[in-house]
């Protein structure tokens, strides 16, 4: 979606005005509800 308004607009996503488009990975996948279902587990081991 990002990168078709870049185009609607003619311009050109660069490091600046996009990292999200030129510098992270365009395919990786983050669960995050695994990722923060477990760092509330590690809150509270560590609280108790």
């Amino acid at each position: 979606m990002r990168r078709e308004a870049f185009l609607n607009d003619a311009a050109l996503p660069t490091r600046d005005n996009a990292p999200d488009l030129t510098i992270w990975d365009q395919n990786s996948y983050t669960d995050w509800q695994r990722t923060f279902s477990k760092m509330n587990h590690l809150t509270m081991c560590s609280s108790a």
